[in-house]
């Protein structure tokens, strides 16, 4: 938000036209976003005294305390003794690893609403190393009761989930599809960033329900949004990450990124 910064310094406003031309060129990573999604984050960094102009900072009187980046901190994790069968990784054991490298990089870990209430691993509970509700405003009971299930949702520091992920060992994997289907209606972006993570011994079944269930095609389209990858891998990536000594934030993207498998449809 540099732009708005220098409109800042010199007693001036910028237009959203203005701000869509000075940030357009400065975008590397060959997404172009909507302008939804641009307001969606200028909604939190800045505010509009007449609906047309926009500012840094909030309406006189409130302080912004959102973190404007997240900035890799550089820390390390502990390491974790994982079964060596595949299929014999607890659910529990996965979800605690995936918190604890979000936290390792300043993201902020949701943990599902059940889990947090009984999950206990390696010494701590989950309900002190999540968040205690979801940082997501102006949610319907409906949708709020499904999302606050999921296993895992990564949020970054402007309250946006960047990950979500639903460990499968033994529960009916539809569950989680329909958690995310929620979860896709406030964030349209985290298309391909739906983890399903199953024990190897449940690849089949998982690739039957999304072959022949309804929520293939028209009009879901979610061979198109989920992801899977396999219990032993999130194992493999947590014992690799675990072994730095600069955890970074690319780094662990990256290392997620590299284990996701899309639907063989």
């Amino acid at each position: 938000m540099d732009f708005l910064t220098a409109k800042k310094r010199q007693g001036k406003v910028a237009t959203f036209d203005e701000i869509i031309f000075a940030i357009m060129p400065n975008l590397i990573n060959g997404t172009t976003p909507s302008d939804q999604s641009i307001l969606k984050v200028l909604e939190k960094l800045a505010y509009s005294p007449d609906g047309r102009h926009w500012q840094l900072g909030q309406e006189e009187g409130l302080q912004l305390t959102l973190d404007l980046n997240i900035e890799p901190i550089s820390s390390v994790l502990t390491g974790l003794d994982f079964p060596k069968q595949a299929d014999k990784i607890p659910h529990d054991q996965i979800i605690y690893a995936l918190a604890k490298i979000a936290i390792a990089v300043g993201l902020k870990p949701y943990i599902g609403k059940k889990e947090q209430s009984t999950g206990y691993w390696n010494g701590e509970a989950f309900k002190d190393i999540s968040l205690e509700k979801l940082p997501i405003d102006k949610l319907g009971k409906w949708d709020r009761d499904k999302i606050q299930q999921i296993d895992l949702i990564w949020f970054n520091n402007l309250g946006d989930a960047v990950f979500a992920f639903e460990v499968e060992t033994s529960t009916p994997i539809t569950t989680g599809i329909d958690r995310f289907m929620e979860l896709l209606k406030i964030y349209p972006e985290l298309a391909g960033k739906l983890v399903l993570i199953v024990p190897p011994k449940r690849v089949n079944k998982l690739k039957k329900i999304l072959k022949d269930s309804h929520y293939i095609g028209h009009p879901l389209y979610m061979e198109n949004k989920l992801v899977y990858s396999f219990s032993n891998q999130i194992a493999e990536v947590y014992q690799k990450l675990s072994s730095s000594t600069k955890l970074e934030l690319s780094a662990v993207f990256a290392s997620i990124e590299f284990i996701l498998k899309k639907p063989e449809i």
